[in-house]
């Protein structure tokens, strides 16, 4: 069952998994992953796409709760407890800042 916390930010997390996704190699790692994740998970066989799902679902789920943090910690510009429903999805990143690592 999806909650708002799993899906508020879903566009965030596809965007941001989209930009961390070449750089983690899946598919090369699936491959010296497979013994590792089948004794870890009872044998069962490595999934690729749960795990990017969860990863999706888990970096929607931490976006909510920053904003969340944000929101009742900054009183000075919201009351304390504020909604969560005019924070809009994030579904395009903006550009990287010149001075910014990531490129």
């Amino acid at each position: 069952m999806s909650t708002e916390r799993d899906t508020h930010f879903a566009g965030f997390a596809q965007l941001l998994w989209d930009e961390l996704k070449p750089d983690l190699q899946l598919d090369y790692l699936a491959g010296s992953l497979q013994d590792s994740w089948a004794l870890v998970n009872e044998f069962e066989p490595l999934d690729l796409p749960a795990l990017e799902e969860r990863a999706k679902l888990l970096i929607a789920e931490r976006a909510y709760d920053l904003v969340i943090h944000v929101l009742n910690h900054v009183p000075l510009c919201f009351p304390l407890g504020a909604s969560m429903q005019p924070v809009p999805d994030l579904t395009t990143l903006p550009p990287a800042a010149p001075e910014s690592a990531v490129g």
